[in-house]
């Protein structure tokens, strides 16, 4: 790789907030969602907003992969 970590590191903030939405954004170009993947999203948040207290934490999450993978 033809980049110093170090010299990214000493940028001004505002140039490392550049730098990070540039880079951002080349990745999130190459990730666009189809309309299936948005219209999922969409009626998935339908769902919260009308049912906010229908929800697991992220706890009982890890604890219910731990349970089931060993990890």
């Amino acid at each position: 790789m033809s980049y110093d970590i170090k010299e990214l590191l000493a940028l001004p903030e505002d140039e490392k907030v550049v730098l990070a939405n540039t880079l951002w954004d080349s990745i999130s170009k190459n990730n666009d969602l189809t309309k299936d993947e948005i219209a999922f999203i969409e009626q998935r948040l339908k769902e919260h907003e009308e049912n906010p207290d229908d929800v697991i934490t992220w706890e009982e999450i890890k604890e219910k992969i731990n349970n089931k993978y060993g990890f």
